[in-house]
């Protein structure tokens, strides 16, 4: 999301405020973290754009599989079933508004006020469409193809 530029002194004062995380468990759903009351959030697209920049559901459901796990991966991302690594914990992070009380002073209307905002995108994603017959981990002389998609644009033959 965005960040407010305060004066320095202003910001000394005042601790940096804790994101807000929710830890992954075993069977989780975006659309069942979305719907936690605690959290306020309207569906599981907010999930998906603060964490990954994208509701597009594909790129959503390769996002939960390459960053958190999946036990099953459904067509609507709401329903796909999270399962994170055995011991490793996976947090998602929840979006909050901001307020006046956050920001520190209220914002007057009769000031010029600038925010500095850093675009989400999403990661790109790669697949192998030609791999040679005799590939062999860690060989020389492998003949692939790989395509890629994202921000990056594509790439690559090797």
């Amino acid at each position: 999301m965005a960040k407010v530029a305060i004066a320095r002194a202003e910001a000394k004062k005042k601790p940096p405020a804790a994101k807000l995380r929710h830890t992954v468990k075993d069977g989780d759903t975006l659309g069942a973290i979305a719907k936690k009351p605690e959290y306020k959030l309207t569906d599981w697209r907010e999930l998906a754009l603060y964490n990954w920049g994208t509701d597009v559901k594909d790129e959503v459901n390769r996002a939960l599989m390459e960053c958190i796990g999946c036990s099953q991966v459904k067509d609507d991302p709401a329903q796909t079933v999270l399962a994170p690594p055995t011991g490793e914990a996976r947090e998602i992070l929840i979006p909050k508004p901001w307020t006046t009380v956050e920001l520190g002073a209220d914002l007057p209307l009769d000031k010029m006020h600038v925010l500095k905002l850093k675009l989400i995108r999403p990661p790109n994603a790669i697949a192998i469409t030609k791999l040679d017959k005799w590939f062999l981990p860690g060989g020389t002389g492998l003949r692939h193809q790989l395509s890629a998609r994202g921000p990056e644009g594509n790439r690559g033959q090797g």
